[in-house]
């Protein structure tokens, strides 16, 4: 099927709904790219069109959560270059992921911050919008212990809704805990090669149960990026490439 090899990342839309959420910041959007691999499989060429593919939906704000390189350093200065382009009304955040540690982790970050990329290391910043505030935080990679959630939700407005970039879905309880009310990630590629229509036999299921998409616990809502890149073979079966542009409402 057209899933079976690397093809264009379709660009899925989901509405999050918010209690309290102000009235400008009312059908606010944010874009999600996710596992981005950069690599042999993923050349730099391809990760700039994804780039111009979010440019052109015209966002308030672009995330990307982690992955950026599959392994070692060779792409680490095509990534930054490409990911540097990433355009928004309030800017371009980074969160770290597993893969990204595999090489010199500390070199990707110097290079995203060079591009002009913020990157999102257990701490946030705060956005505003006519008056009203939005947090965006993120955590640093969970798989080599570098995550601080506490740290990364310390500087946090009383009241102000938070966004925060996770790439390890599995800290959805604790950022419910802590009362966040979007949490972005990534790292299941859905499976990559999930059996079609039986969600139950994703790949990502011996992961984590977060597998792909929307998921919701009380007043805090999870979404799980399927990713627009691949690690391991160029095949996604049954678990397609994915941008993500997620709309905050009004509850």
């Amino acid at each position: 099927g057209s899933d079976a090899v690397l093809g264009w990342p379709r660009v899925r839309r989901r509405t999050v709904r918010i209690e309290g959420l102000a009235p400008t910041l009312d059908g606010y959007r944010i874009g999600q790219l996710s596992d981005v691999h950069c690599g042999p499989q993923v050349p730099e060429e391809r990760v700039a069109a994804w780039v111009k593919r979010l440019n052109d939906l015209d966002l308030d704000l672009v995330t990307v959560t982690g992955d950026l390189i599959t392994h070692g350093p060779s792409h680490v200065e095509a990534v930054a270059r490409a990911l540097g382009g990433l355009r928004a009304k309030d800017g371009a955040f980074v969160s770290m992921g597993n893969h990204d540690y595999f090489t010199d982790g500390e070199h990707l970050v110097r290079e995203l911050e060079r591009h002009g990329l913020s990157v999102l290391r257990n701490r946030g910043v705060v956005v505003e919008r006519g008056g009203a505030r939005l947090y965006v935080a993120g955590v640093d990679d969970t798989w080599t212990s570098r995550h601080d959630l506490a740290r990364a939700l310390r500087d946090r407005p009383e009241g102000a809704p938070t966004v925060l970039l996770a790439h390890d879905p599995d800290l959805f309880p604790q950022a419910q805990a802590q009362g966040v009310e979007l949490t972005l990630s990534g790292h299941t590629h859905g499976g990559q090669l999930a059996v079609p229509g039986v969600r139950r036999l994703s790949l990502a299921r011996f992961i984590t149960r977060w597998t792909a998409g929307l998921y919701r616990q009380g007043r805090s809502w999870l979404y799980v990026n399927r990713g627009a890149g691949t690690t391991g073979p160029p095949v996604r079966l049954g678990a397609p490439a994915e941008l993500a542009v997620i709309t905050l409402r009004r509850a």
